[in-house]
């Protein structure tokens, strides 16, 4: 009787958290007032010194609700102590409604400090509407 109580709140609470789980974003990468989920998968990289690419996917945070994206920017940018800077230009490639493949991404090696991916969803009128940036691990 105890292991069959157990294995029912076993299985009650895996339900639990997998519905919890499929609400989330999966990337710490969310722009709530875009209702936005950034994804990056890396095809190749990523790495220093030499050119990256990754496929950038925008999910809906509440799937109930639509994205609000009008124009998506995505760049490397370099922090460092006394200043930030960005890195060669990439090329972006639109490969659906809310998917693009970032070709040409550089990451200069040697430098002091650490390089994000910043994704910018812009207003029609190329303004900021909102802004993440996501730690490259190499």
């Amino acid at each position: 009787m105890y292991l069959k109580l157990v294995a029912t709140l076993l299985i009650a609470s895996s339900t639990i958290f997998s519905a919890t789980a499929k609400a989330e974003c999966s990337s710490e990468l969310s722009m709530p007032k875009s209702n936005i989920c950034v994804e990056i998968q890396w095809n190749y990289g990523p790495y220093l010194n030499q050119y990256n690419e990754a496929i950038v996917t925008l999910n809906a945070l509440q799937s109930d609700q639509e994205i609000k994206a009008q124009k998506i920017s995505i760049f490397p940018w370099m922090v460092m102590p006394n200043h930030q800077h960005g890195s060669r230009p990439v090329l972006i490639q639109k490969l659906g409604d809310h998917e693009y493949k970032v070709e040409k991404i550089y990451f200069m090696g040697g430098m002091m400090g650490y390089w994000l991916i910043k994704v910018q969803n812009l207003n029609s009128d190329n303004t900021l509407f909102e802004e993440v940036s996501y730690r490259v691990n190499f």
